[in-house]
């Protein structure tokens, strides 16, 4: 299949045969998935995605404080992150380092912006602005450039292809890890907000893996290509799972848990 080839230049450590799912099968159920393996099964990507967060989790473990990568990525806000930069980069990235809450989840745990950047080599490499003028991880300006590319399929259809199931998989994995934290009381919520909360996610997870799916097998079929009407219906598959996961990321920010 063409889209699984390209994903294996743009993405050379990704093995084009890991597939997120069958034809047909449904996305993953986070109510009935093991967290410690999963957390596990993630970690690689995870630290490709966000290698800082990383570089934090090492130069704590040296002064002897041992912490995990999901409590990192919860601490510092920076899971929320989506961020659409250029689809002619074919290894997209949806992530950026941002000083601000590096050095607040460094503090957290008693290190100045000294020890942060004789520590952790990103914190050298960082802007000295936040990702976002209103300090904000939730962007949804994100969603609508996706969208725009969508619409510039002349010259840009492989590599939209690739994006789109880039963004789709960052979505499913980031938001899936946030489940799990909402779940075990990481966000001030009330029991009620809490059970709201999840059900989102779950529904974001569910439309993302579902985008991944649209771009590997249109329309559920496995072709090698498709005629245009096949193509403009995947199209407009895919622009409806954008959408959903816009509208309910709008409905998960009202909650105020991304600070």
């Amino acid at each position: 299949m063409l889209v699984p080839k390209l994903l294996a230049r743009a993405e050379p450590n990704t093995d084009p045969l890991e597939l997120p799912l069958s034809p047909g099968k449904e996305p993953v159920v986070l109510e009935e998935t093991d967290y410690e393996n999963w957390v596990k099964q993630k970690r690689n990507w995870f630290k490709k995605q966000f290698p800082w967060i990383f570089q934090l989790k090492d130069a704590l473990a040296k002064e002897g404080i041992e912490v995990d990568y999901p409590e990192l990525l919860i601490k510092s806000g920076d899971v929320w992150q989506f961020v659409c930069l250029d689809v002619h980069v074919q290894a997209a990235r949806f992530s950026v380092i941002d000083p601000h809450s590096l050095l607040k989840t460094a503090s957290n745990y008693g290190f100045d912006k000294l020890w942060l950047v004789e520590n952790v080599p990103a914190a050298k490499s960082a802007p000295e602005t936040p990702i976002s003028s209103d300090n904000s991880f939730i962007d949804l300006r994100a969603f609508e450039r996706w969208l725009e590319y969508l619409d510039k399929k002349e010259e840009l259809e492989a590599l939209t292809s690739i994006y789109s199931y880039q963004a789709g998989k960052y979505l499913a994995e980031t938001r899936s890890l946030i489940w799990f934290a909402v779940r075990d009381g990481k966000y001030d919520l009330t029991d009620k907000e809490r059970a709201e909360v999840l059900a989102l996610l779950q529904k974001e997870v569910t439309a993302s893996c579902k985008c991944q799916n649209e771009v590997l097998y249109p329309q559920q079929e496995q072709e090698l290509s498709c005629d245009e009407d096949k193509c403009q219906k995947s199209v407009g598959v895919i622009v409806e799972k954008i959408e959903t996961m816009k509208a309910l990321e709008e409905r998960i920010a009202e909650y105020e848990i991304v600070k």
